[in-house]
């Protein structure tokens, strides 16, 4: 675990980073239903994300 954490910590010193907005995984009828009538619309999920070798990904796995 601490070799995780020692390349985390090294890919966030060396690597360019952003927080991106990703589309909600589908949810249910119910819920969106329920945001619809609210006017709430859905910012998404916020990443982190890191660029590698010219490609934004990830940075963390969990969700």
């Amino acid at each position: 675990m601490s070799s995780d954490i020692e390349n985390f910590v090294s890919g966030l010193l060396t690597s360019n980073i952003r927080l991106a907005t990703r589309p909600e995984k589908r949810m249910n009828k119910f819920a969106s239903k329920l945001k619809w009538l609210l006017g709430k619309q859905s910012a998404g999920r916020v990443v982190l994300e890191w660029e590698i070798n010219g490609v934004w990904q990830q940075a963390l796995p969990f969700h």
